[in-house]
């Protein structure tokens, strides 16, 4: 049985932004700057961050679009990303 549900509160809630400050306090050099202007992460094309080991993907990653598909293929390709930089060749998936 379906209930009704306030679509408004409901996409307010959605809008909750993600306090991404503490995983950005200092990049690959020790120097601040793996947040974008507005507080994303940024991430290069394998999803990876300034900071050595931290992968960032879906509402947090500086991108273009923050839809669920989008955020489903990021985290695809910070998975892979993550797994090339952990494991050697013979072990990889």
């Amino acid at each position: 049985m379906l209930e009704r549900c306030d679509a408004r509160a409901a996409a307010e809630q959605a809008e909750e932004i993600v306090d991404t400050q503490p995983l950005a306090a200092v990049d690959g050099d020790g120097q601040p700057g793996a947040l974008s202007p507005v507080g994303y992460l940024r991430v290069d094309d394998h999803q990876r961050t300034s900071v050595p080991g931290l992968f960032a993907a879906g509402d947090v990653a500086d991108g273009h679009s923050h839809q669920v598909a989008t955020a489903v293929h990021e985290g695809a390709t910070a998975a892979q990303a993550a797994n090339h930089a952990l494991y050697p060749a013979r072990q990889r998936i």
